[in-house]
């Protein structure tokens, strides 16, 4: 067996017809739009992708790769493979993939700067300092042009106004109103420092000025909703103003939002919080998430996450010792916030509403949002409390504490909880009553992915209703109607299993995708970099004209530059001359599918590059007939071996493959997939 994934055979230009315009224009989008070449590399090299993920993901080893559910789709089976020897990560599922860089990209919601910014932290590592963009805005901080403000932008001015109001909650003067609205409710000291809680002061322009001080640009502050224009455009006005400040984290301690208390009782609203941007979302954002994932690590044995609805409730939790306690805000669960904590795989969420009606209805709703998810997912209410209407509140009493770890303890099991309420509602119904809200039920549950749940789950589900309405299981099954949706990914759930059992692939094959050989030839230059050393200039031509979809035609320009400068088109070298992150993710996939179907084999990897070579030959000549050119003899030539004629070698493939059956090879899209 031959090694092709390293570069062991030099690449060298060989051709004129790719010109070093492409090579020069990959170069520059890999050093102006992301960052100097050696601080990446840097980076790279102290940032082991599977330390990297494996600080975000649970991985378990498997061969000499490791497996993880794939944070970026509703992935139920671990189906995202990480590969130290590569350092990439790649979901045959989703299709996500790529280096260190991608994946915190996509984990983060991020854009490259900030991802090489996070790793260089992690890593210790100083990065040369960025030189900021002629023409940009000017000074005195008015916009020196239109455009959209950057996310680096937007967490910088939201960066500013956090020192900004934690320095006011400390002036002797402009911090004295908020100080004693913090004291009254047991915002001070260590709990404040913790939380940063800071304050506004009480006049229009006291952020503004600050901003105005240090010369900084008012547009990130306006896109964060930390300033506000005029009526007519004529200057600014803070937004905040006479408030306590509440700043609001992502999951890496980083100001992204602000909310804040009304100082003054009498001025409405009551709580005024960002709206939302680029860098927050509220719908998908839970406050405290960043010091309640800092101390899982302290709960040994049981790791819970305590969800109360606001953030003064998260606040009181942990002053009473309850310290990964996380808040909503102002919004109910929702699936996005239940995809943020699908991320904590080992832990029980524990959902607690206050025990009114208004709290029981929005614990139904949360069942709702939790009934698929495969995480531990668990209700209780105030109604224990003994008249304590909040955490807050019941905190707040002598036997706060005690009497609140009781709360919790009678938690309910999701499922436990929505079949309680089931069964009351059965009860009080006559036969066709209790008919008509057995089929309702079943109806819901399908709606809201029964058929999604991995087999076992689902049987539990049935059997648990069996016993409630004195159906049999089987007939519950036979009752059940799966909606179309979790229908259609039930029936791609059953066909992997079955592809599995008859040990073939478990990798997607998208049968609505149209399959190029260019897509197999990019693919498998990345694979095999050494494959690009027995490339004419007529396939080179060939593959530049081919058609392909707009990402591919992203990878294959990179990949043609690198061979064109003398590198070799090695994945990893390919990845950081990408922009986005979704042609970054398609070049893992279309490597990964030729690297796993050859299987290490050299001879298979060349006869399948062979064998699309040769139909691009074919494509490249039916065009040229279509169109009333004379066909090159060598495209003719290949035309006709790939209908089957028998040669040795053909265009491109350097000798010795012979004639390849085709369907023996995977098939790549133009996007990459297989």
């Amino acid at each position: 067996m031959t090694c092709l994934q390293t570069s062991c055979v030099p690449v060298t230009r060989r051709w004129t017809g790719v010109t070093r315009r492409r090579a020069d224009r990959v170069t520059a989008r890999r050093d102006n739009t992301h960052a100097p070449g050696d601080d990446r590399d840097r980076v790279r090299d102290a940032s082991d992708i599977v330390d990297v993920v494996g600080e975000h993901l649970s991985l378990r080893q498997k061969g000499r790769e490791y497996l993880g559910v794939c944070p970026f789709h509703d992935d139920h089976k671990p189906s995202m493979y990480v590969v130290p020897d590569k350092q990439i990560f790649h979901c045959f599922s989703c299709g996500a993939g790529g280096d260190v860089f991608t994946f915190i990209q996509k984990y983060h919601s991020m854009d490259f700067v900030e991802a090489l910014k996070f790793l260089a932290e992690r890593a210790g590592i100083e990065l040369t300092p960025r030189k900021r963009a002629p023409g940009g805005e000017g000074a005195g901080g008015e916009p020196g042009g239109e455009g959209e403000v950057s996310r680096g932008e937007l967490a910088e001015a939201c960066a500013f106004a956090d020192g900004f109001f934690r320095a006011i909650l400390r002036h002797p003067e402009h911090g004295a109103p908020a100080r004693a609205v913090a004291e009254r409710r047991g915002l001070t000291g260590e709990i404040a420092e913790r939380f940063g809680i800071g304050a506004a002061p009480d006049r229009w322009d006291g952020l503004l000025m600050a901003i105005e001080k240090k010369g900084l640009p008012r547009r990130p502050f306006i896109a964060a909703g930390l300033l506000k224009q005029r009526e007519g455009g004529d200057g600014c006005y803070d937004a905040l103003r006479n408030r306590l400040i509440f700043p609001i984290r992502d999951q890496l301690g980083r100001a992204i939002a602000f909310g804040g208390r009304r100082i003054n009782d009498e001025e409405e609203p009551k709580y005024l919080n960002s709206p939302e941007s680029a860098l927050f979302n509220k719908s998908a954002t839970l406050y405290g998430l960043d010091l309640a994932a800092r101390n899982f690590t302290k709960q040994k044995d049981r790791k819970r996450l305590i969800v109360v609805e606001g953030y003064t409730d998260a606040i009181a939790c942990h002053r009473g010792g309850f310290d990964t306690a996380v808040a909503t805000l102002g919004t109910a669960l929702t699936a996005q916030h239940a995809r943020v904590l699908r991320r904590y795989p080992d832990v029980s969420v524990i959902l607690l509403f206050d025990g009114d009606e208004a709290g029981r209805r929005a614990a139904d709703r949360a069942v709702e949002v939790f009934f698929a998810e495969p995480i531990d997912v668990r209700v209780a209410t105030m109604t224990v409390a003994g008249g304590a209407k909040d955490p807050d509140e019941l905190l707040a009493q002598a036997d706060g504490r005690a009497r609140f770890e009781a709360v919790l303890e009678n938690a309910e099991e999701v499922l436990a909880w929505r079949f309680a309420q089931f069964r009351e509602e059965l009860s009080s119904r006559g036969v066709n009553g209790r008919a008509v809200l057995v089929e309702r039920y079943l109806q819901r549950l399908s709606e809201l992915g029964l058929g999604t749940l991995d087999p076992i789950r689902r049987k539990f589900v049935l059997e648990q209703l069996a016993t409630i309405t004195g159906l049999s299981w089987t007939d519950l099954t036979r009752l059940s109607p799966a909606g179309r949706k979790p229908k259609q990914r039930a029936e791609a759930r059953l066909a992997e299993e079955r592809a599995l059992a008859a040990g073939s692939s478990t990798e997607p094959k998208p049968t609505s995708r149209r399959q190029t050989p260019a897509g197999g030839v990019v693919g498998a230059l990345m694979a095999f970099p050494s494959l690009s050393g027995s490339l004419t200039p007529a396939d080179v031509r060939v593959l530049g004209e081919a058609e392909a979809g707009a990402t591919l035609a992203q990878v294959r320009e990179v990949v043609l530059g690198l061979i064109d400068a003398g590198t070799p088109p090695e994945l990893g070298r390919v990845l950081p001359g990408l922009e986005a992150t979704s042609a970054q993710s398609s070049a893992t996939s279309a490597a990964r599918a030729v690297e796993r179907a050859a299987e290490g084999d050299a001879s298979r990897a060349r006869a399948f590059f062979a064998d699309c070579l040769r139909r691009l030959h074919a494509d490249a000549a039916a065009r040229a007939r279509a169109e009333g050119e004379p066909a090159d003899p060598l495209e003719r030539l290949a035309e006709l071996r790939a209908g089957g004629v028998s040669g040795g070698g053909g265009a491109g493939a350097n000798g010795g493959a012979g004639v390849v059956r085709r369907a023996a090879y995977p098939r790549v899209a133009d996007d990459g997939s297989r």
